[in-house]
């Protein structure tokens, strides 16, 4: 990593964040995904005219976000690769992979090398996935969320004001946690690799 300090994290998604880890000072910075604000109005069943808050990714905001952060000091980009999962509904499975989309094109399009890796082997790598035995069946989503805020706080402690409050901050870890992995990245983890869906 020689002359090129820096490592990104980026958390695909509408409430998604971008981390960007100084390898030599373990200073961080976080950068949410661009989104833009909009109303959707429908019919409910009684007929009656109601209206939705939806967002969606702002591309022009993410386009210039990308151009800010691309450096010759940036060592690797770490992008969490999407797929469609069981359970997963149409719409929320749409937007994630357009977005993962949209954001591997817009990192592509820089000079920052990327390397995209599935939820499961950063996770199982720092040791963030349960086996079965260990009860991990009955073990709630926000638990495993929990799990990587707890490592986020274990490695940098001195970053719990910005991560507090706990369920308003999974997004930034799962983000500073890509950072992490990439400090040490080994290219049996990349995507491409035959591997299983994430447990957390």
């Amino acid at each position: 990593m020689t002359g090129a300090n820096l490592v990104l994290g980026c958390d695909p998604g509408l409430g998604g964040y971008i981390a960007v880890l100084n390898a030599n000072t373990f200073e961080v910075q976080f950068h949410s995904l661009p989104v833009s604000h909009y109303s959707q109005f429908y019919t409910s069943q009684s007929g009656e005219r109601k209206e939705r808050h939806c967002k969606r990714i702002d591309e022009d905001a993410l386009l210039r976000l990308i151009r800010d952060l691309s450096s010759p000091h940036v060592a690797r980009v770490m992008l969490e690769f999407q797929q469609p999962y069981p359970r997963q509904g149409v719409v929320s499975t749409g937007k994630t992979l357009y977005v993962f989309g949209l954001l591997k094109g817009l990192l592509l399009s820089t000079p920052m090398p990327l390397k995209t890796v599935r939820p499961a082997a950063w996770k199982k790598a720092l040791g963030l996935t349960l086996k079965h035995d260990q009860g991990l069946e009955n073990e709630s989503r926000y638990k495993k969320k929990c799990r990587a805020w707890q490592k986020c706080l274990d490695l940098f402690p001195e970053l719990r004001p910005v991560l507090t409050p706990k369920s308003y901050s999974f997004d930034k870890c799962e983000a500073l946690l890509l950072a992490y992995f990439g400090l040490t990245y080994d290219e049996k983890w990349h995507a491409d690799e035959d591997d299983q869906p994430a447990l957390l």
